[in-house]
């Protein structure tokens, strides 16, 4: 694909690309990879190169003692545009030749609903190599794609924040400030106990008016979650999937940038948790 493609056409093309329910579910297990991205780089991501595990730009690899390859693989997302306020040069201005100076133009600005968007060029690490000339400022090993967790530990956490989610939820159904059609149960299996738990809640959040793009929303979250932390997936049946896909390009992405938000919250609530319970061991 040309780098002169906008990154919205990208992002058009990839939604298209998930309408399908296998096609959406390699989409959310690819995101887990890239949860602290925002949901147009996801699907930029994704659709560019769906086999990509880590990006960084090519000033960013040499920070981490790596080289881009000839020849590799481009994935083109979206970063905040530099201020250059303080640099611009107006019109009118002249040089020491006396030559007009013009403005200059911000390269790879885009814009979607009136959002400032800088398009930069990315490559996976399957596209760089370890470089002896370069000083490594940066370990990669602390990326955040390359976590090194006590798996066990982590759903221990999840499975107690879900607990207190849990009655939490339970208190505000009693005081009528949530309905009562549906009170989660505590099971036994840590699994379904997440699923019913991330799907209630932000089953809730999204509304019951849209129950439909409601129910898609929560098990796209739940399925988020629990595909991070290693656990089963299978009760995420996403039967309302044709919902969401009905919807437009923008309504689109506002609901998946509300989604990452979510995930991201709670994942990194977490490993917060986790991390204060190794300092505190």
């Amino acid at each position: 694909m040309s780098a002169n493609t906008t990154n919205y056409i990208r992002i058009e093309r990839a939604l298209k690309k998930i309408e399908n329910k296998d096609d959406y579910i390699r989409f959310l297990k690819f995101s887990k990879n890239f949860y602290k991205e925002d949901f147009k780089n996801q699907l930029l991501i994704f659709y560019q190169n769906p086999e990509a595990r880590i990006i960084k730009t090519f000033v960013e690899w040499k920070l981490y003692g790596r080289i881009v390859i000839k020849n590799p693989h481009k994935i083109y997302i979206y970063k905040n545009p530099k201020n250059n306020n303080n640099n611009k040069i107006i019109d009118g201005q002249v040089d020491v030749n006396g030559k007009e100076k013009k403005q200059r133009k911000e390269a790879g600005i885009e814009y979607i609903e009136d959002e400032k968007l800088r398009r930069v060029c990315t490559f996976d690490i399957s596209d760089t190599m370890a470089s002896r000339k370069l000083k490594k400022v940066l370990d990669i090993k602390k990326l955040v794609y390359l976590d090194n967790y006590d798996t066990k530990k982590l759903q221990k956490i999840v499975q107690d924040t879900c607990t207190i989610v849990r009655l939490s939820i339970i208190e505000l159904q009693e005081n009528n400030l949530l309905p009562k059609e549906y009170i989660p149960e505590n099971h036994g299996n840590l699994d379904e106990f997440v699923y019913e738990i991330i799907t209630t809640i932000y089953k809730c959040s999204f509304g019951y008016h849209y129950e439909n793009l409601g129910e898609n929303f929560a098990e796209s979250i739940a399925f988020l979650i629990l595909d991070y932390f290693n656990l089963d997936t299978s009760f995420c049946k996403f039967n309302h999937l044709k919902d969401f896909n009905m919807l437009d390009t923008k309504t689109k992405l506002a609901i998946g940038c509300k989604m990452q938000n979510l995930v991201q919250t709670f994942i990194d609530f977490v490993k917060e948790e986790y991390n204060g319970q190794i300092m505190c061991a």
